[in-house]
């Protein structure tokens, strides 16, 4: 027979109690709501600060810098753009940095487009090289009036010209230039009225000069001596 039923009993109760205690104890982080936690993690990583560049050249093949190329960075619905110099260099900021590859695009008329994938950071560098539409020829029909013509077969894109004039004293009006509005279509030519008047002495050489983005420089010196406003070809 037993004879302490109340401590025998007592004491299987402090131990079930016990037990519970321990297998309940809350851990350290027990008070930081697990969804909190989670939504901030997710928050942190969608930031996108937008501190990135992307800077280089734009040329053709032959390394010649080519100006006013458009050169964009396409990023989440939206894009950075900027135009290459005289040099052909550009720079663009304001591109968001993030785990991602974004789309680089390069583009001017007369030149086919070329893009890229790039993983932007806040100070990466890119060439872009452009390849122009199939080549043409332009000549330089007549010096006076300056005529300048598209002798090939296919159209002509922002023809520039230009006239320059070395040597000499004292001469006023020593050089100027353009660009055509419009493309110029085979067989086509166009008159530049770029009318001046020379003034200043000696033996000069005056350089009509013209080309495009799809077509190659061609020019035309004559050496001459200038006497006062006059010029005299030799």
């Amino acid at each position: 027979m037993d004879k302490y039923p109340q401590l025998r009993k007592c004491l299987i109760v402090g131990i079930v109690l016990l037990f519970i205690g321990l297998t309940g104890t809350p851990s350290i982080n027990a008070n930081i709501p697990i969804s909190d936690h989670i939504t901030s993690v997710t928050s942190i990583s969608n930031i996108a600060p937008y501190g990135g560049t992307l800077s280089g050249h734009v040329t053709d093949s032959e390394e010649n810098p080519i100006e006013g190329a458009r050169v964009r960075v396409y990023f989440h619905d939206t894009y950075s753009e900027n135009y290459s110099d005289s040099t052909g260099f550009f720079h663009i900021t304001n591109i968001s940095i993030c785990n991602c590859t974004k789309n680089a695009t390069c583009s001017k008329e007369g030149y086919y487009p070329a893009w890229v994938y790039l993983t932007i950071s806040d100070n990466t560098t890119y060439d872009f090289v452009l390849t122009p539409f199939n080549i043409t020829k332009l000549a330089i029909a007549s010096l006076s009036p300056f005529i300048i013509k598209n002798v090939g077969n296919v159209t002509a894109f922002n023809v520039s010209w230009s006239i320059t004039i070395n040597g000499g004293f004292i001469v006023i009006g020593r050089s100027s230039s353009g660009v055509v509005i419009g493309p110029l279509e085979p067989g086509q030519e166009i008159m530049i009225k770029s009318g001046k008047l020379l003034l200043g002495f000696g033996n000069i050489e005056i350089t009509w000069a013209t080309w495009a983005d799809n077509a190659p420089i061609f020019s035309i010196k004559i050496a001459g001596r200038l006497l006062l406003y006059f010029f005299i070809p030799q």
